[in-house]
């Protein structure tokens, strides 16, 4: 399921309402109104975050979840599995996991009145490669060593500490001196 983010829908309707104004006038205005959203969203976070009161322990695990992963450059780890439990491999990874069904633009789009189907069709977007249709079920990421990047679609364990597995993987690469 592709998610829009408020950003991202700000942005459109702020699109649409500027269309008589000249382009760098209307980039002005969506860089605004995008500053002013995540000004938001900062003031919000800190305040469901402030711990100097009694929080619910949810409520604490989360903000502290947060404030860990989504930092920019983060190191981390990850032991892929096969279906019968053996390790695969074990990496270092840049940045964090994502979803194979992570996307950047909107599932869908609305095409404005059309005369055929008598009003608003909303139909899917295309990808950021133009391709149409569901991602496979996974994740991919990052290696921290080579850069490599992996796709994985069976179990995995991920920490944001390096916790090696005591069994060998299967999988070992050689990675060359740069």
């Amino acid at each position: 399921m592709k998610t829009i983010s408020l950003s991202t829908v700000c942005l459109a309707a702020l699109f649409l309402a500027g269309c008589a104004d000249t382009t760098a006038t209307a980039q002005q205005k969506a860089q605004q109104q995008e500053a002013s959203l995540q000004a938001q969203h900062d003031a919000q976070f800190a305040a469901r975050c402030d711990t100097s009161h009694l929080v619910a322990q949810e409520i604490v695990n989360l903000c502290n979840r947060a404030r860990r992963i989504n930092v920019q450059n983060m190191q981390s780890c990850i032991t892929l599995f096969a279906k019968n439990g053996a390790v695969v491999g074990f990496f270092p990874v840049k940045g964090k996991v994502s979803s194979l069904n992570s996307y950047l633009l909107p599932g869908d789009q609305v095409n404005r009145y059309n005369e055929t189907y008598g009003g608003n069709v909303t139909t899917e977007s295309p990808d950021i490669d133009g391709a149409y249709g569901k991602n496979a079920d996974g994740i991919f990421f990052f290696t921290a060593d080579s850069d490599a990047y992996v796709e994985w679609q069976g179990d995995y364990f991920w920490s944001d500490q390096c916790l090696a597995p005591t069994t060998a993987p299967l999988l070992v690469r050689q990675v060359a001196e740069k």
